[in-house]
């Protein structure tokens, strides 16, 4: 077993997965702080919206329901879902992989108008390709890190991944602009990188994302031991 091979697995198992369950995942795996618990906050929000028709009479969900998961901001994923539940054409989109419309739909709500993509900016709209089963990296703290590394160009846009506090600030200030163009730009690279090494992006970003994050996880198990609890991770997760 490789990482590649974890990343495959997590990919093929997004594609698979029903379209309102890859929308909730992209939901929690964007607004938790930490995805430790991202399979139990995404079997709480399928406990009370299980499909979109279902999320459709449910909703407003009460953020309460949502409180004591990890969320930054229950108000903020319980809104998320509800807004994915009054627009299903958007969650089609994110299950055919069209993100060249899903980022027009997002600047259009910068300039004011188009459908809400509420709690999803660039990198949300990654996540929750990704996790439909897209091939598509994701500009989140793990894969930055690792450019920033690999790429003077990304430290061009990051600064040095040691200063740690300062090189979240700025990968904050990225994520979180207005202009997807220093996103945009951190994600050509990334989609660069996993050509060189011939694979599919999200399977690429997948295998970099797990490597970084069980190893600062578990810094002091082996790597095959690692590789393990990666795979136990996704087997789980969908």
């Amino acid at each position: 077993m490789s990482w590649v091979d974890v990343g495959r697995e997590y990919v093929e198992r997004a594609r698979r997965a029903d379209p309102w369950r890859s929308v909730v995942y992209g939901i929690v795996h964007t607004n938790l702080v930490s995805v430790d618990r991202d399979a139990e906050a995404a079997g709480r929000i399928l406990e009370i919206a299980p499909s979109l028709e279902e999320a459709r009479r449910t909703c407003p969900i009460d953020p309460r329901r949502l409180a004591g998961l990890g969320f930054r901001r229950a108000e903020t994923a319980a809104r998320a879902v509800c807004d994915k539940a009054e627009n299903p054409w958007v969650v089609r989109l994110f299950k055919e992989c069209r993100r060249p419309e899903l980022k027009r739909l997002r600047l259009e709500v910068q300039r004011g108008g188009g459908a809400d993509l509420y709690g999803l900016g660039w990198k949300g709209i990654d996540m929750t390709l990704l996790d439909s089963g897209c091939e598509v990296p994701v500009v989140d703290r793990h894969l930055a890190r690792y450019l920033a590394r690999a790429d003077p160009r990304a430290r061009e846009v990051l600064g040095d991944p040691e200063d740690w506090g300062a090189f979240l600030r700025r990968l904050d200030r990225v994520q979180g602009s207005d202009s997807p163009a220093a996103y945009e730009r951190l994600w050509s690279i990334a989609v660069e990188h996993a050509e060189r090494e011939g694979l599919p992006p999200g399977v690429w970003h997948v295998a970099v994302w797990m490597r970084e994050r069980f190893a600062e996880r578990y810094p002091r198990l082996s790597e095959g031991e690692r590789l393990e609890v990666a795979r136990r991770y996704v087997s789980r997760l969908f």
